[in-house]
């Protein structure tokens, strides 16, 4: 799930992605997991500060996770 963020941020800013902020269920079908389950890791992710949530429900990558992707 973090990487799929990851690739919509860094896609949205070299202009090949549409947007860098998901939905859950886009995040799902992107991954292949399932809704219930990205919904779950997306708010653990949030806790730890991997990933950003917007107020319409949107998640997106936080640029800061990028040391976490890379180790």
């Amino acid at each position: 799930m973090l990487l799929c963020l990851a690739g919509a941020y860094l896609g949205r800013k070299i202009g090949i992605f549409e947007k860098e902020l998901l939905t859950p269920k886009e995040i799902a079908n992107y991954t292949g997991i399932d809704e219930r389950i990205t919904r779950a890791r997306l708010s653990e992710l949030r806790k730890e500060g991997l990933v950003i949530r917007k107020e319409d429900g949107l998640y997106g990558f936080a640029p800061a996770s990028l040391k976490e992707i890379l180790e």
